[in-house]
């Protein structure tokens, strides 16, 4: 049977779950909800630091720290040695992280006076950031499924949206748990208290499971990012290279500056609430009903915007993705604060990843065609160039959120601007093949 042709080969990966041993499955469906924690937890803890007493600059300085962080352990992970035992990984990383949770669940207990100097809450959040990344850095390399650099942009296409609808199907069912969790406590401290404490004790689970049951001499490939000059010459040997780069970054960048003052907008500039099913939620869980409305269009859109980039080729479908969140900021900042028009707006935002799968194809075939191994080293010089973002963000939110959505947005269109350059360069159909 030619499997290319069934149109419900993506089903597969759920399909398999079936096969496997129960133990396997129970430690892969925790590792699977502790994925999706982490990223629900990433959205709500600006919140929690503007809670805690801290001004949209220090907010600005910690999305700034999370991507530096992210960054250096993209750089240290792909640069471990070819062999690396997964079971050292997963163990170590769990714990790490763990302690990380655990320290972001007592920040609000933690403030203290020394010597006349009052040490804030949230400087905790700070101190558990790089431990919390752990895992997504080390963990996630070990657990997660490779995609491999297919030979045939159909493969890959397929794959990669295969892949990130299993991985929004969890984020999905997170989201619903915190608007839950949010819609049941009065403040919002507690209830995110209790999602902090669910996910780190899921953590120190999994972590134990695998120290016990993982292979002693189980191992993942690693593949070196190669030094900054060999990630730029091949890249900037090209002109339409140059271009794609310059673009991904600005576009990049500009998401850097105000994603992490998304939950704020809703939350203290246009504090939606609204009743749903007759039962009243606060603009904290409404923000959740958002992102869950945004996650559900996404999962949903993956596999047709895969679909279209075969046919019609990744470029159409890759502008149109970047050209949503270019103007994405825009519209949240001047949208009405009424419930129904803002779940649009995110209903509408959850269409821009129907691109990301030609987005991703369309980078590792133009920068793999240079060199062979610089597709990881791409991202890390586009994430280099974002570590800013966000504490440029931070100040100019403090002195007006519209200035900061505002320049964001001139920033993002730059970003287009720069993409369809690089179109114009490589020609509409030479990524078609």
């Amino acid at each position: 049977m030619d499997t290319d042709n069934d149109p419900l080969r993506w089903l597969d990966p759920f399909r398999g779950l079936l096969a496997v041993d129960p133990g396997v499955f129970a430690l892969s469906a925790t590792v699977f909800l502790f994925n999706a924690s982490i990223h629900v937890i990433g959205w709500y803890v600006p919140q929690y630091l503007f809670v805690l007493g801290a001004r949209p600059e220090i907010i600005g300085l910690y999305g700034t720290v999370g991507i530096l962080s992210n960054t250096l352990y993209l750089y240290v992970s792909s640069r471990v040695p070819d062999q690396i035992n997964s079971r050292i990984v997963l163990t170590a990383a769990g714990a790490i992280s763990s302690f990380g949770f655990f320290l972001w669940l007592a920040a609000p207990q933690l403030r203290f006076t020394f010597i006349g100097i009052t040490v804030p809450a949230w400087v905790w959040i700070f101190a558990g950031l790089p431990l919390v990344q752990a895992w997504r850095s080390f963990g996630l390399k070990a657990t997660s499924p490779v995609i491999a650099r297919s030979s045939t942009l159909k493969c890959f296409l397929d794959d990669f949206a295969t892949v990130e609808t299993i991985r929004r199907v969890g984020f999905l069912v997170g989201f619903l748990v915190v608007v839950g969790l949010l819609a049941t406590t009065v403040k919002f401290i507690p209830g995110f208290q209790i999602l902090l404490a669910l996910t780190a004790s899921t953590s120190l689970m999994i972590t134990v499971i695998q120290h016990v049951l993982g292979e002693g001499n189980s191992s993942v490939t690693g593949e070196q990012i190669v030094s900054s000059a060999h990630v730029l010459l091949p890249i900037c040997s090209r002109p339409s290279n140059r271009r794609l780069l310059v673009g991904d970054a600005l576009i990049r960048f500009a998401n850097g500056m105000v994603s992490i003052f998304f939950v704020l907008i809703v939350t203290d500039i246009l504090r939606i609430d609204a009743t749903i099913f007759d039962h009243h939620l606060e603009p904290t869980a409404f923000f959740g009903v958002l992102l869950a409305i945004e996650t559900f269009i996404v999962a949903l859109s993956l596999r047709p915007g895969a679909e279209i980039a075969r046919r019609a080729g990744p470029i159409p479908i890759a502008v149109a993705s970047i050209l949503i969140t270019a103007l994405f900021p825009l519209f949240y900042i001047t949208i009405p604060a009424n419930p129904a028009v803002v779940g649009l707006l995110f209903a509408f935002s959850g269409l821009r990843f129907a691109g990301l799968p030609a987005r991703k194809a369309l980078i590792a075939d133009q920068i793999t065609s240079a060199h062979s191994r610089t597709v990881d080293s791409y991202y890390l010089v586009r994430e280099t160039v974002a570590v800013p973002s966000a504490l440029i963000g931070g100040w100019l939110y403090g002195i007006n959120p519209k200035l900061a959505f505002g320049l964001a947005t001139v920033i993002g269109l730059l970003g287009v601007l720069e993409f369809l350059r690089f179109v114009a360069q490589i020609g509409w159909s030479d990524s078609e093949q």
